[in-house]
């Protein structure tokens, strides 16, 4: 779904918080104060909406998990606001749901305010996801709501759904469903949602906040100037932030001075759209060092709203040094904010003024040098991780990217690390494929598209995963680049067998075939009807599957037989084992299974776990849980080994019911209760294996 075609020059930085709730009242709100922080995080775009909170009911007994993030200081009033948007919380004895849209513009607090209210009735709810939605904005700023959404139920643990409206996610039972925006959506008409405006700071307000950045005795001192401030700020606590920290960065200057400073530059702005905003944060910034408005400037080409100091030094061509003591003076200024040790947030209004302020500073020709500079280093920090989550697979043609000289891409210990990291810049190594394709650097984008392989198959990203290989697939045809292009098309369709739209991933497919028999390349067109063959089995057909994979083993044996031919082989006969087992032929499959246990563990560790998982599921369905119980144990460790908890809540799942069918209901319940504890952390209910 598309977002609405206003104004798209400052665009707003989202998240999505998913609660659940308990049976207490809340507590009293005290004195409500507004944040200020605007921490750019995650991003969703429903018709320009930001946050969305969710409450489901539980199905059974859960341990509780609270991941929403926390308030922040510097929160003044919206005691109003939060009172209404309380008084219509349901019961908590009332089945019933809510719907709650906080409507108002960039830089206002709606996220502040959203957060605050989860906090304030914190016990009221038992459980609460933080889901990371930047990857899924596409670079206009349009967003596939069923990949969103359907990838956020899943990852709740809620059955697969690929919706394409909010009220779909609206809580069946009690709780409520939070959506922020910054304009009416059209998606909530006749839902009976509540909506609360969230105003700009009154004069009023504002002064109070000011008062509390900057001291009241000083605050006092210039009352009008004081609220000159909040007027020339527009009453946007983002802008009041950066306002405060650069005066208390100046404790001599008078408010006065200040306010004359942003009201010329109001004046001389007036030609831009969203002036007010642009005016106050080109004061701002006009007074930074050389070095941290130089970092500042680089803001705006960073491919995500969250960074570390590397990746920053690297844009902006300084040390390491150099960039972590500009990153500090930028917090310091209030234009960046730390999140975690090494580790910063931009709000989307300072990175629109950010990447503004980069187009001004810098000619065409040094701007593309330095976004590739910044592609290579994300790319050959990828390639890095890739390397060390999956050591054996089939990867993309193409040279290993370098660091840019002074810099040397991470290392990694195991797959564990690797994959952290991986999870920690996957919307950054997304944003550098778009980086790359719209420059029409074709390689790079198949190269930056290779990374996030390993990293779908450990946490589920289908949306992005889909954006990113649609344009590598862009980018081979444009270089004519057949053997890429099929390559592509067959993890393409594992992106959507993800998703269950299986008509998708067969037409992803219906060039693959015919361009890998073009290249003459026997184990391509293996590969290819392996994957036609994994589409026919996640949709029910284990029938064709099995005609499919035998004619890729067909293939493969007439092929040279390299390594990588006869790890193919080995993944054929694994595929043809579990479609068995499907077909309801489980001694035949569970054989196969067996057989290939062994010689999957000389190819690689994740292939081996696919076989592991598979061959636990044949035995169970054949009632010899005996076998499974060391298998299971064996899985559910090296998922925490691997730091990947969906394979660790199917192991356990896997293994109390092994313990179950052996008359063991004590070590069974306390598998299922480790299981829910998993999964209520993050945890995605189903797995499905990976092609070669």
């Amino acid at each position: 779904m598309h977002g609405d075609e206003g104004d798209h020059t400052l665009q707003d930085s989202e998240r999505s918080e998913v609660s659940r709730e308990g049976l207490d009242d809340g507590p009293g709100l005290g004195t409500a104060r507004n944040d200020m922080s605007g921490r750019a995080e995650n991003v969703v775009q429903i018709g320009r909406a930001r946050d969305v909170h969710v409450s489901l009911e539980t199905q059974g007994p859960r341990v509780a998990s609270w991941q929403v993030p926390g308030e922040e200081p510097g929160f003044v009033n919206r005691v109003a606001e939060l009172e209404e948007m309380g008084s219509a919380l349901p019961l908590p004895s009332a089945p019933l749901a809510l719907i709650l849209l906080l409507l108002g513009p960039s830089g206002v607090g709606k996220s502040a305010l959203s957060r605050r209210f989860a906090a304030a009735y914190r016990t009221r709810f038992r459980h609460g996801y933080h889901v990371s939605l930047t990857e899924f904005r596409g670079a206009g700023g349009a967003v596939d709501l069923g990949a969103v959404f359907g990838a956020l139920l899943l990852g709740m643990g809620v059955a697969h759904a690929a919706t394409r409206q909010v009220t779909a996610l609206a809580p069946g039972g009690r709780g409520a469903l939070v959506v922020t925006s910054q304009r009416r959506l059209a998606e909530l008409r006749g839902t009976g949602t509540m909506t609360v405006e969230v105003g700009r700071l009154s004069a009023a307000d504002g002064t109070a906040l000011i008062a509390e950045q900057i001291g009241t005795a000083r605050a006092e001192a210039e009352p009008g100037a004081v609220v000159n401030l909040v007027e020339l700020c527009d009453g946007l606590p983002v802008l009041l932030r950066a306002v405060c920290a650069h005066l208390v960065a100046r404790p001599r200057r008078p408010l006065s001075v200040s306010a004359s400073q942003l009201r010329d530059a109001r004046e001389r702005a007036r030609v831009f759209d969203r002036a007010g905003a642009f005016a106050v944060l080109d004061v701002m910034a006009a007074e930074l060092p050389e070095n941290a408005a130089r970092l500042y400037r680089t803001l705006g080409m960073m491919p995500g709203t969250e960074m570390g100091t590397a990746a920053v030094g690297v844009a902006a061509g300084v040390s390491e040094v150099e960039a972590a003591s500009g990153l500090d003076e930028l917090v310091e200024a209030g234009l960046l904010e730390e999140i975690d040790s090494d580790r910063f947030a931009v709000h989307s209004m300072s990175r629109a003024h950010a990447a503004h302020s980069s187009v001004q500073a810098y000619g065409e020709a040094e701007r593309s040098a330095l976004l590739l500079r910044i592609v290579e280093w994300y790319l050959a920090c990828g390639q890095a991780a890739d390397r060390a989550a999956a050591p054996v697979r089939t990867r993309l043609p193409g040279p290993s990217v370098t660091a840019p000289a002074g810099y040397s891409a991470p290392t990694f210990d195991d797959d564990r690390a690797a994959l952290a990291w991986l999870e920690a810049e996957h919307a950054s190594l997304l944003g550098c494929v778009r980086i790359a394709a719209e420059h029409q650097w074709n390689e790079l984008v198949w190269l930056g598209c290779d990374p996030l392989w390993a990293l779908n198959q450990a946490f589920r990203h289908p949306a992005a995963w889909i954006e990113a290989l649609t344009l590598a697939i862009e980018a081979a045809e444009r270089a004519g680049r057949r053997w890429v292009n099929a390559r592509l098309r067959c993890l393409l369709s594992r992106a959507y067998v993800d998703l269950a739209e299986f008509d998708s991933a067969a037409r992803s497919l219906d060039s693959a075939l015919e361009s890998a028999r073009l290249e003459g390349d026997r184990q391509l067109e293996a590969s290819v009807l392996e994957f036609t063959g994994i589409v026919e089995l996640e949709a029910g057909r284990p029938g064709a599957a099995l005609e499919l994979f035998a004619a890729g083993r067909r293939v493969i044996a007439a092929a040279e037989q390299t390594p990588d031919a006869r790890r193919a082989d080995v993944i054929l006969r694994y595929l043809t084992g579990r479609a068995l087992t499907d077909d309801g032929q489980l001694e035949s499959g569970a054989r196969i299974l067996e057989d290939v246990y062994p010689e999957a563990g000389e190819s690689d560790a994740r292939l081996t776990g696919m076989v592991r998982f598979a061959l636990i599921e044949a035995l169970l369905e054949l009632g010899r849980p005996g076998s499974v119980r060391e298998l299971a144990a064996l899985a559910a460790s090296e998922a925490v080994r691997r730091g990947v908890p969906v394979e660790q809540v199917r192991a356990l799942r896997l293994l109390a019911r092994a313990h179950q069918d052996c008359g063991e209901p004590e070590e069974a319940v306390r598998c299922q209760a480790e299981a829910d504890r998993v999964h209520s952390g993050l945890g995605l209910d189903g797995w499905t294996d990976a092609g070669s």
